[in-house]
């Protein structure tokens, strides 16, 4: 994939050497539900993965990352999606999104899904400008108990 430039900030594939920032960045974004390191390196390795990172230039610090997959053929599972809290607001977070729904399009996948944490209320307003509608509560969904909204959208 051709790195894209958006003022100061390029979007990028993962790979391995990036790991040890990518899970500071996890940890600073989700604490207690953040995945370990093996976790993000699978996803990293994972076979029809997208698992691209938002990058602010020239101090090559991430800032930002999206993980999506695609299940069974046919439905594109955004895993997770993470903005440092300081570059939040300005588009990342939708651009890394977008990047991923037309990834899925690409590979012929017409519907998205992600889970969001029911009190997450700045993250489900991008998703819900961004097009997905809430389909279901999945009780208990995290580690602390914390219930989630599984959201679809249809890209196709």
């Amino acid at each position: 994939m051709d790195q894209k430039i958006i003022d100061d900030v390029i979007f990028r594939k993962a790979d391995d050497k990036d790991l040890t920032n990518l899970y500071r960045l996890e940890i600073k974004c989700f604490r207690e539900d953040a995945y370990p390191p093996q976790l993000l390196l699978f996803y990293m390795r994972f076979p029809k993965n997208f698992f691209i990172l938002a990058e602010k230039i020239p101090e090559k610090i991430i800032i930002g990352y999206i993980i999506g997959i695609i299940e069974g053929g046919e439905i594109g599972h955004i895993i997770s999606i993470c903005v440092d809290p300081g570059f939040r607001r300005k588009g990342i977070g939708s651009k890394l999104m977008i990047m991923a729904e037309k990834y899925f399009v690409e590979e012929r996948v017409c519907i998205s899904k992600l889970e969001v944490r029911v009190d997450n209320e700045e993250a489900m307003k991008m998703y819900k400008k961004l097009g997905y509608d809430i389909v279901d509560i999945l009780k208990r969904y995290y580690k602390d108990g914390g219930d989630a909204y599984l959201m679809i959208k249809k890209l196709c």
